[in-house]
């Protein structure tokens, strides 16, 4: 029982030092992404990042950017240092663009939630074991397959914890952002070991997207319905009453 209760405590709360945020502005150097007229995508979300980072701090929120200024980050050192930063969330920033000149508006990217069976197949069957085995390597065969069997379970139960709280991270940006929430195997949420989300901030591709963008003030605001998205989420997911006292009693 309490194996099982610190398997669930060490899956639900956040890094031990307080809630970590990655923020993750696409492209950079080189790679400018979107270009549209004088409208670059990278260094639009760069902008918004600093200043959702600037918000959040003002809650004591622990923010951590994976670039912070024009340059070129591959999307494993992305990834990377989301894991070296001990990251409770990651939000990717990007700006989206189409051929088709109609297509307007924030979109929401989700890791695909796999349907997963519990139980992995043994690797060797009772067929395959060979009457000079002894007792002992059939027992070794059967432990080995029991591990392989909770490594699978618990490795799919941290995704679909992950599932659930990036949804619901989506959900609260979806309060303040109008917007679509699809899903997408990028390589920044299949990669990355926590809750996270890519948002398409709008269409450079559109003039009015672009146009907006482009415009501080609209950006600020943008900023500011992200940030306020993030904090609702975290008040919710990490209530100041999860987290562990030294007084509180051990379940058993």
């Amino acid at each position: 029982m309490r194996l099982t209760w610190l398997c669930s405590v060490y899956f639900l709360l956040p890094s031990a030092f307080g809630l970590t945020v990655i923020l993750d502005p696409g492209h950079g150097g080189y790679d400018k992404g979107a270009v549209y007229g004088s409208a670059q995508e990278a260094k639009i979300v760069l902008l918004l990042g600093e200043k959702i980072k600037q918000l959040l701090e003002q809650d004591k929120i622990n923010v951590f950017l994976t670039r912070s200024q024009d340059q070129f980050i591959s999307l494993k050192q992305r990834v990377q240092i989301s894991k070296k930063q001990s990251g409770d969330l990651f939000v990717s920033l990007h700006a989206n663009a189409s051929s088709d000149r109609r297509a307007y508006g924030l979109e929401f990217f989700l890791n695909p939630n796999r349907r997963s069976n519990h139980f992995a197949p043994l690797t060797r069957t009772a067929r395959d074991i060979t009457t000079t085995e002894t007792d002992r390597n059939k027992d070794d065969i059967v432990e080995l397959s029991k591990a392989k069997d909770i490594a699978k379970i618990l490795k799919d139960i941290k995704h679909n914890i992950q599932s659930q709280k990036s949804l619901k991270l989506t959900r609260s940006l979806q309060q303040d952002l109008p917007g679509n929430i699809k899903q997408a195997p990028f390589y920044v949420l299949t990669q990355t070991q926590m809750p996270s989300v890519l948002i398409e901030v709008g269409f450079l591709s559109h003039p009015q997207d672009n146009k907006k963008l482009m415009n501080d003030e609209y950006r600020n605001d943008l900023a500011l319905k992200i940030a306020d998205s993030i904090k609702r989420y975290t008040r919710a997911i990490y209530p100041p009453s999860n987290l562990l006292d030294e007084n509180t009693p051990t379940p058993r």
